[in-house]
C-alpha cells in the first residue's frame, strides 16, 4: 500500500513538473529559400507559402526578399489585418518584401513561365513540446486515480 502511495505521489509530481515544460516556447531560426511558380495565381498565408510547420507562438523577426525570374514586372499584394500593400517586382532585381508577420496574406498574380524566388530568414517562438501536456495529463490522471483508490480503500476499512 505504501509503494502504491509513493508511486501515485511521484506521478503527480512528474505531472506538475511537465506542465510548464510543455508550454515553454523554443526560439527557432530558419533560412527560407522558396521558389513559387506563377503559372497559376497564388493567394495564401505567408506561413503556408513558406512551408512553416509547428505551432507558432510569436514572430520575433522576419526579413524576406523576392527575386522575379522573368523579363516582365509583376505587382504582388500583401494583405495585413486592416490594410493592403502593393509591391512592384522588377525583373531580375531583388526587392524586400514588407512582411511583418506570417499571418499576412500574399497575392501573386498569374504570369505563365515566371517564378518568384523568396529568400530570407525568420526567427520565431514555437511550442516544440506540446505533446508533453498530453503525457502530463495522463500521468496526473493515473496518480489521481491511484490516490483516490487508496483513500476509498481506507475509508471502507474504517
Amino acid at each position: 500500500m505504501r509503494r502504491v502511495l509513493l508511486a501515485a505521489i511521484a506521478l503527480l509530481i512528474v505531472s506538475v513538473i511537465l506542465i510548464p515544460i510543455s508550454y515553454t516556447p523554443a526560439r527557432v531560426e530558419i533560412h527560407v529559400n522558396k521558389e513559387i511558380s506563377m503559372d497559376a495565381e497564388t493567394v495564401d498565408l505567408v506561413e503556408k507559402i513558406l512551408g512553416l510547420e509547428g505551432s507558432l507562438k510569436a514572430v520575433l523577426s522576419i526579413e524576406l526578399y523576392a527575386n522575379l525570374s522573368c523579363g516582365v514586372g509583376v505587382k504582388i499584394v500583401i494583405y495585413y489585418m486592416r490594410e493592403a500593400r502593393e509591391i512592384y517586382l522588377e525583373p531580375l532585381k531583388v526587392s524586400k518584401l514588407p512582411v511583418n508577420d506570417t499571418a499576412a496574406i500574399i497575392s501573386i498574380p498569374k504570369s505563365p513561365g515566371c517564378s518568384i524566388n523568396i529568400e530570407g530568414g525568420i526567427e520565431y517562438l514555437a511550442y516544440r513540446y506540446v505533446w508533453l501536456s498530453a503525457l502530463s495529463f495522463i500521468l496526473g490522471l493515473s496518480g489521481g486515480i491511484m490516490l483516490l483508490r487508496i483513500l476509498l480503500s481506507r475509508i471502507s476499512v474504517s
